[in-house]
Formats: structure tokens, sequence, C-alpha cells
């Protein structure tokens, strides 16, 4: 609700990401990924929507005395490679990017026998599900605010 529109789009094509390698299909008990690549997707490297990154600047982007790092959000993945889109604060640009370190993404996956989406469904009950996505919202929401206001 309170997400700049800006972020709208990123948030949902983040969204279609994680449901094409998580949910399930008619075909098989098969998630779309696994039916479109003939192979398994490691939910371990899911992260939480909004939390912040120190973005790796390479030597070569760089003098001396610059940062090794610059302040990002993170919103979404890359299609066309293995990295994350990352809002960079300082560019005010979105930058696909794959050495980044998450300050704020401490979300933990359950580990399951078989990733078929019928057993997760039996296995979790309403009051057994945990709340650290909840915890981050606020925090989240603030990051997502903040670049706003700078844009």
């Amino acid at each position: 609700k309170s997400l700049n529109k800006w972020f709208w789009a990123e948030a949902v094509n983040a969204a279609v990401f994680i449901l094409n390698r998580t949910g399930s299909s008619t075909v098989e008990g098969k998630t779309p990924y696994e039916l479109w690549f003939n192979d398994s997707f490691n939910i371990n490297q899911l992260k939480v929507f909004g939390s912040k990154v120190w973005a790796h600047v390479p030597k070569e982007r760089r003098l001396k005395w610059d940062a090794k790092s610059r302040k990002g959000i993170f919103v979404g993945y890359s299609e066309e490679s293995k990295g994350y889109r990352i809002y960079i604060h300082s560019s005010r640009k979105i930058k696909i990017l794959r050495d980044v370190i998450f300050v704020n993404s401490n979300v933990k996956f359950v580990e399951l026998d078989s990733p078929k989406c019928e057993n997760v469904v039996q296995l979790i009950e309403k009051e057994d599900v945990p709340e650290p996505v909840n915890e981050n919202q606020e925090e989240i929401i603030e990051n997502l605010k903040e670049v706003g206001e700078n844009s």
C-alpha cells in the first residue's frame, strides 16, 4: 500500500519468479520451472523483497580511495543470469549484480523431505507458521519509502 508506484512492477516480477519456482502445476505435481528446465530449484536462493544489500564495486570501476561497496535494496531476480536486481541508492538505477551481501535477509526455510506442494500444505498449520517476514515488513517499507523520497 505504501510502496512507491515505481517499485510495483519489480514486486510483481519478483512474485512471479517465486511462484514459477515454488507453485505446483497440474502436470506430474512439478513446478513450472521444473517442467520448463527439467531441473529443480533450490529455495534457499530466495531472498526477502526490499532487503538492504551491499553491492560490491569491482576494482575496474573504482579509484584507490573509493568505497568497495554501494548501498542498495533487493528488488528481484535476474531472468538472464544468476544475479539479483538491486536498486542502487547513489545512482537511482536498478542493476543486475551477483556480488551482494544481504543485510537483513534472515528468513529461514524449513527443509522438507519432498519438494511437492501438497506436503507443504499438510505439514504447516496456521498456528505453526513463523512470522519473520512480518517483523521485517515495516523495515522493508521504510527502506522503499526512503528510496521513493530520494528519487
